[in-house]
């Protein structure tokens, strides 16, 4: 074999290869005797609009952003762990039916985060109404220094604690 036939090859592999492992989709689910698929748009590094933030006892700030629109600035999952930045995932739940899907969003730390009040986190999770057919986008934004922890998080979405999605992010220190 010619060596830029086998470069060309390898290549094709590799992508074919890291594509495979990039799509994230769960089986087919059954809720109200209609069937859906949670599937992966992408992922990364986002910018986000907020536009307001909203009381939510369960994470460690004490609340929650609420956003209007947001953009990937690159699609990876290897991210800055810095003050405001933000990352996360759009999927999109499709059904030959219309749907609305409870779903539990959890976002797990590589280790604990500390808040002023010194109370320990080692996850967060908040509910969400999915529609089918429509994007939806769940993300996180370290909007305090003690939110910032290096090492791998996680995102995860079940539906009736069946897990329907998972996504790891490895967070780095000087990227």
């Amino acid at each position: 074999m010619k060596p830029i036939t086998k470069t060309l090859v390898t290549l094709v592999l590799f992508l074919l290869t890291s594509v495979s492992l990039q799509a994230t989709s769960t089986d087919s689910i059954t809720a109200d005797g209609a069937s859906f698929v949670l599937r992966e748009i992408r992922y990364g590094r986002i910018e986000a609009e907020r536009v307001a933030r909203i009381p939510n006892g369960a994470s460690p700030t004490g609340t929650s952003g609420v956003l209007r629109k947001y953009e990937f600035m690159s699609l990876t999952d290897t991210i800055p762990a810095k003050l405001n930045v933000s990352f996360g995932a759009e999927l999109i739940l499709e059904s030959p039916e219309f749907l609305m899907v409870p779903l539990k969003v959890v976002w797990k730390f590589p280790t604990d985060i500390v808040n002023p009040m010194n109370k320990k986190y080692h996850q967060v999770s908040s509910m969400s109404q999915g529609v089918t057919n429509n994007l939806m986008f769940f993300s996180y934004r370290f909007d305090e220094d003690y939110e910032v922890k290096s090492g791998i998080w996680e995102l995860e979405v079940y539906h009736n604690n069946k897990l329907l999605y998972s996504r790891q992010f490895f967070l780095v220190r000087d990227i």
